[in-house]
């Protein structure tokens, strides 16, 4: 029996991301375009930016620590939807299409007169929105 090479061999990458950051926002899309190109595999991983600079959030040095406040609840509607799938692959799917979803509704909306972008992030009605 041939031995596979590892270039015919699925590839798979574990993607982090936080629904308010621009650059992850950014490259996920590249990601998905590669993946339309090749077989890879993405697994679609959380990190909280909120965690992340934990220390700037509570000493009130962080002017985004409102939005990353967001950016937590929308990792925990995500973290849920993986929960309730009845499978592994099922639930990478489900977030997969939930932080698309997500992602459209608050990069590719233009804020309304003085609103702040990423507004949205903290609005009530977005996960039933993206969800609806």
């Amino acid at each position: 029996m041939a031995a596979t090479s590892a270039a015919h061999r699925p590839a798979s990458i574990d993607f982090f991301f936080d629904p308010v950051c621009p650059f992850a926002w950014l490259t996920s899309r590249w990601v998905l375009q590669v993946a339309d190109q090749r077989p890879l595999t993405v697994n679609w991983r959380f990190i909280s930016l909120h965690l992340v600079n934990a220390r700037d959030d509570h000493a009130g040095d962080n002017p985004y620590a409102a939005l990353h406040l967001a950016g937590r609840s929308l990792l925990r509607v995500a973290a849920a939807l993986r929960g309730a799938a009845a499978s592994p692959t099922e639930g990478n799917d489900l977030v997969g299409r939930y932080y698309t979803a997500l992602g459209e509704h608050l990069w590719y909306r233009r804020p309304g007169p003085g609103e702040p972008p990423l507004a949205a992030a903290g609005d009530p009605h977005l996960v039933p929105t993206v969800l609806g």
